[in-house]
């Protein structure tokens, strides 16, 4: 247990905490006189996430302070009311349920504190580690959070993550569900036009050439999951990887099929306007799932989803479900570059093997007839 006031752990046998003050600071280690926090997630030096319990019902929450004394600058505040204000109203199965949130008064200063669900899992930043991701695996994380950012895009006003990276996508552990958390850099695109500048924030390598000019707008979130694609295919971060003109050159350093290669290559391209939407990311997601189900002979089963074609959905929270996307059933018309190859030597094949038999069989005919 750790004293929500003076941040001393505190030692206990008892289950529950049944700590009415803390020996260090004399004051009530429960925050809000109803959270009690349980360990540390993460650090930082303006505050801290912890992991807590409600002491009403026992539910586990997430708990994230931001220590004003600590603040470096004003932008701190700024970014984590921002961040409290649109949790408030995001309502979607793939983001952590937004809970409470309060300032905190003591003797030992004064906190913003943010509480939200709990989530049980792992990154997809700490997953590399142990884990080599495949065609289909990376095909499947790609529609699941393509899917959160065609929700969180259409609101009105969109809403920018600005920070989608490995370690900002958890895999829960229960049913292995991606969710997108730390909503640090968040911004509602309701003030800023398209090529104003505003502020930077993000984490470079995954910020698109736009970003860095303070310029986020949606299709900004769209180069930061394929700079996360990229990661998760070459196990190298995207920022080992740029080149002279600060593209991410990352081609030579894996070898995939051509269509998400193109895939890829359009989402990390500099132009945004030549990116797809969240929409036209999914729809073009699903086309390159079918073509790799398990009943396409053409796919090498190295190559393929260990868990399966998942097809990526949206979230309507009005009609209160999940819809599939609806997309075009038509194949792509673009011609695969490999295949086109093998069939033009089966050709070539057998034309030649014809050319060969030609004058045996005109042999044989005439030793048969006779002169």
């Amino acid at each position: 247990m750790i004293c929500a006031r003076c941040t001393t752990e505190i030692q206990t046998d008892h289950p529950e905490g049944g700590v009415d003050s803390c020996a260090h600071c004399g004051e009530s280690p429960i925050l809000a006189g109803t959270y009690r926090l349980v360990s540390v997630l993460s650090q930082g030096t303006e505050g801290a996430t912890y992991r807590a319990v409600d002491i009403n019902d026992e539910t586990e929450v997430a708990i994230k302070k931001l220590m004003f004394q600590q603040i470096e600058s004003l932008e701190s505040e700024e970014l984590f009311r921002r961040q409290t204000s649109v949790l408030r109203q995001l309502d979607h199965p793939a983001i952590p349920d937004y809970i409470d949130d309060f300032v905190d008064e003591s003797q030992h200063g004064v906190s913003l504190v943010l509480v939200q669900q709990f989530i049980d899992g792992v990154t997809l930043g700490d997953e590399t580690d142990d884990r080599r991701y495949d065609e289909g695996d990376v095909l499947e994380i790609l529609g699941e959070i393509a899917a959160v950012l065609d929700y969180m895009h259409g609101l009105k006003p969109p809403v920018i993550h600005r920070d989608i990276k490995p370690s900002n996508i958890m895999r829960r552990h229960d049913d292995g569900q991606l969710m997108l958390v730390d909503f640090g850099s968040v911004k509602e695109s309701i003030h800023q036009k398209i090529g104003e500048p505003g502020s930077v924030a993000g984490s470079y390598g995954y910020m698109a050439p736009e970003q860095l000019q303070g310029d986020a707008r949606p299709r900004s979130d769209v180069y930061a999951v394929g700079a996360t694609a990229v990661e998760l295919l070459c196990r190298v971060a995207p920022d080992e990887l740029m080149d002279d003109d600060s593209g991410i050159d990352w081609q030579n350093s894996v070898r995939v099929r051509p269509r998400l290669q193109s895939l890829i290559d359009d989402m990390l391209a500099v132009d945004p306007d030549q990116r797809p939407t969240s929409g036209e990311l999914l729809e073009r997601i699903e086309r390159l799932q079918r073509r790799s189900a398990p009943d396409d002979d053409e796919v090498p089963s190295q190559q393929r989803s260990t868990s399966g074609q998942v097809i990526a959905r949206a979230y309507t929270p009005k009609e209160g479900g999940q819809t599939e996307v609806e997309t075009s059933t038509n194949s792509d018309s673009r011609i695969d570059p490999i295949e086109e190859r093998n069939r033009q030597m089966r050709n070539i094949t057998i034309v030649a093997f014809l050319g060969l038999m030609l004058p045996v069989v005109i042999g044989l005919s005439s030793m048969w007839c006779g002169p």
